[in-house]
């Protein structure tokens, strides 16, 4: 990748506006009518896909649970600081 195209990737993804993209900001329903805001179906959209069920996913997370699992948090402290 050149400089320029390198510098001109991170200027979009610094950029205070958003990109443009040819995607409408909200949809209507068709039954009530009413508006939809774009993100709202996303997220929808991103949590059906998440919650999906596949052999892959399935033998990553028991793998991941022969390596210990995920971290736990790290416990508050419970000595107060005067």
């Amino acid at each position: 990748m050149t400089k320029t195209k390198k510098r001109g990737m991170m200027r979009a993804m610094t950029a205070k506006e958003p990109p443009e993209t040819n995607a409408p900001d909200a949809f209507t329903c068709p039954h009530c009518k009413q508006a939809i805001e774009a993100v709202t179906i996303r997220a929808a959209a991103a949590a059906l896909m998440g919650s999906a069920k596949s052999e892959r996913k399935a033998t990553t997370a028991r793998d991941n649970g022969k390596k210990g699992g995920r971290p736990r948090k790290p416990k508050p402290d419970t000595e107060t600081q005067t």
